[in-house]
């Protein structure tokens, strides 16, 4: 599991004419290779290899600090400058291009490293570390069998707290939800094509009648990466309130297999707001306007540890006097989701609040395990269609998988190169509290 290669043959000794030069070419080769780690979806890895060059940090937080990424290329110069006053005043464009993606790097970064957090909290507190007031306990469903084939346990809960999208002192009630289940990870493949088919949801995700609950619908704006994604999502819901949208939800992916023996994918999005405190869209068919909520969560992929509570349970006597189709022999993965719901209510009605939570999202989780386990049996036709044609993406995903799993049993067997992981956590952990990420997330929230 140890990537060292990344950490020391990539800066190359060259022979130039100064010190200073020389660090120059190591520093842009770093940047070169850190740049295609992340179109590799290894964020993270891209992350710890500008963070080991102090030269690529200090380029950063220069360009947060100074606003290059505001800059414009093409800015009118007077007349009266001379050429090297006009090619000082100038960052080149693509100077400005590659400062843009590093601090990208960074801020993602961060985002994962709080995904990471929440998703290995078992208390779940952290999913909450940002408000301290009005905070409901977590309402868990218990460990259970889902379909009779996975280990499964969901948590929720409503926090309150003042409405950022207000002008006035009003109040908005937040959502938030985990849901952990075990699955084994010959199904792992065929859960994220389910999860990157986003076109096929309308096929599966449930739809409910009374109350009225379900995707009205879902369009896919823009493709990044191999598998990142931008949606509009429009949302039918329990009357009297209005339809929600979803607004720009993007969902990308990390791959840090090489390090954490992790896969995470993103989702987040950040509604429009208008001028009166309040979000509303047009985005759904019928043209009525829908009001726009925010969506922050992801999942977490990883081999599942032994000591996990849902593992421990899954192996206790209770258990092992039910029926089901479990071989605890097979390699185990642990998927974690976990979401906060902003839907611009004031107070959720616990009529609304009961059935989302124990009915609309449990099943939902539900057929999404379902639906894998069919496309693992060839039973989805468009699903199956989806993948052939895509033959490149979900050949290069098996072949991550297959590396994950090695790692984790490397891991069981002592495989470990401890020294090299103890350096890598230090960068680790300079990357979640270096004053880089801070000025950096500081200056988005400013922009």
């Amino acid at each position: 599991m140890s990537n060292s290669k990344y950490d020391t043959a990539i800066i190359v000794d060259h022979k130039t004419e100064s010190d200073a030069n020389g660090k120059e070419e190591d520093s842009s080769l770093l940047i070169k290779r850190a740049i295609q780690l992340y179109k590799d979806d290894k964020l993270l890895e891209a992350n710890r290899l500008l963070l080991s060059s102090s030269d690529i940090q200090n380029r950063i937080y220069s360009a947060s600090n100074h606003a290059w990424n505001d800059s414009d290329p093409n800015e009118q110069i007077p007349k009266n400058q001379n050429r090297d006053t006009i090619e000082n005043h100038h960052v080149n464009s693509e100077v400005l291009a590659e400062n843009a993606i590093l601090n990208e790097i960074v801020m993602k970064s961060r985002i994962a490293h709080e995904l990471i957090e929440e998703n290995n909290s078992n208390n779940k507190d952290t999913l909450a570390k940002k408000v301290d007031n009005n905070i409901e306990d977590w309402i868990s469903s218990g460990i259970y069998l889902e379909l009779g084939l996975f280990f499964t346990e969901m948590s929720y809960r409503r926090i309150v707290k003042n409405n950022p999208n207000s002008t006035d002192l009003s109040r908005t009630t937040n959502l938030e939800c985990q849901c952990v289940s075990i699955i084994p990870s010959t199904l792992l493949q065929s859960l994220l094509a389910v999860l990157n088919e986003t076109e096929l949801y309308t096929q599966w995700i449930p739809s409910f009648s009374i109350p009225k609950f379900g995707i009205h619908s879902l369009t896919k704006l823009n493709q990044f990466g191999r598998v990142g994604q931008e949606l509009n999502i429009v949302m039918n819901v329990p009357w009297p309130l209005k339809q929600r949208a979803v607004r720009r939800l993007k969902v990308w992916v990390f791959d840090d297999i090489d390090y954490q023996n992790v896969i995470g994918i993103k989702i987040q999005n950040s509604p429009h707001n208008n001028d009166d405190g309040g979000s509303t869209s047009n985005n759904n068919t019928s043209g009525e306007s829908a009001v726009d909520m925010a969506v922050d969560g992801g999942f977490l992929i990883q081999p599942c540890p032994k000591n996990h509570p849902i593992y421990i349970a899954s192996t206790s006597a209770s258990f092992k006097k039910k029926k089901h189709s479990i071989n605890l022999q097979e390699e185990q993965i642990l998927v974690t989701f976990s979401a906060s719901v902003d839907p611009q209510i004031n107070v959720i009605p616990p009529s609304v609040f009961n059935f989302f939570t124990k009915v609309a999202f449990r099943q939902c989780w539900k057929m999404l395990l379902q639906i894998a386990v069919d496309v693992q049996s060839d039973k989805r036709l468009d699903h199956k269609k989806a993948i052939d044609e895509k033959k490149e993406l979900y050949s290069w995903i098996e072949r991550r998988l297959q590396t994950l799993l090695a790692n984790s049993r490397e891991e069981k067997d002592g495989i470990v190169d401890t020294q090299e992981s103890s350096k890598r956590r230090e960068i680790e952990e300079l990357s979640t509290s270096s004053n880089i990420g801070i000025t950096l997330e500081t200056s988005a929230m400013m922009g």
